[in-house]
């Protein structure tokens, strides 16, 4: 039953039934990948696609975690982690200039996409009453990205590193009755500095059914933007991923 007052004011369930929330599920993506690694030597860098070129699969299937501790009715902690590294062959049907590398027509390649997605955030819920609960959020969306290209000869090429995004987003909960909750967010970031240059977005949609007092299963869809560029070395990188999301869900 709601207390008196206004929505700013009221206490509810949320602090009780959903303090703790962790699931665990399948990810299933399609991925859109490209890359471009520039020479001093040689160039500017092939814009080479993971999928076209490289041969890795344009659909993947992971492991995904998430969860959220909220420690008072309207403050709470996020986190998200999945790996979806992915590594493939093919022949080349083009030249290709991968950083210092020169790859000529017909070579063999073989090929590694290391990516691993650690999301942490801060979530305040400023509106808030028994059925809704829409809430702002701050946080690090990282991602731990190794790109690795072999030829049969014996040529080699790559690189790596980690980029840590903060984002920024909307959250909104939706409570359809005491067992469905419908959920949905939209997070961004975007900066331009010197010579760098980056976006990301992250959309999420999805409904859970709680058919026991701290069991659930969820279905989900998520979809993430992902565009980096070095302007002055002509790097680049660029990532779309989207995809189902099925979990199961631990609530107390």
């Amino acid at each position: 039953m709601l207390a008196t007052g206004s929505p700013a004011e009221q206490s509810n369930h949320w602090i009780d039934e959903d303090k703790f929330k962790f699931t665990i599920g399948t990810f299933s993506i399609d991925d859109d990948s490209e890359f471009r690694l520039t020479s001093s030597t040689l160039g500017r860098g092939t814009e080479v696609s993971f999928e076209d070129d490289l041969g890795l699969e344009e659909s993947n299937e992971v492991v995904r975690l998430d969860g959220h501790y909220r420690f008072s009715p309207r403050h709470r902690l996020e986190f998200s982690y999945f790996d979806l590294s992915r590594d493939g062959k093919a022949v080349t049907t083009r030249p290709m200039i991968i950083e210092d590398t020169f790859f000529p027509r017909g070579s063999n390649l073989s090929s590694k996409f290391d990516y691993q997605v650690l999301k942490l955030a801060y979530a305040y819920s400023f509106w808030q009453t028994e059925k809704i609960d829409l809430a702002a959020s701050g946080g690090l969306y990282t991602f731990d990205v190794g790109i690795e290209v072999k030829s049969a000869d014996g040529k080699q090429e790559g690189d790596e590193g980690t980029a840590p995004f903060p984002m920024f987003g909307l959250h909104l909960d939706y409570r359809l009755s005491k067992e469905v909750y419908f959920s949905t967010s939209f997070e961004y970031f975007a900066i331009e500095e010197d010579d760098f240059e980056g976006e990301l977005t992250d959309t999420r949609i999805g409904i859970e059914y709680r058919p026991f007092e701290n069991i659930g299963f969820g279905l989900g869809y998520n979809a993430v933007t992902i565009f980096t560029e070095d302007t002055d070395g002509d790097d680049e990188f660029d990532y779309e991923y989207d995809g189902i999301l099925v979990y199961l869900s631990w609530n107390h």
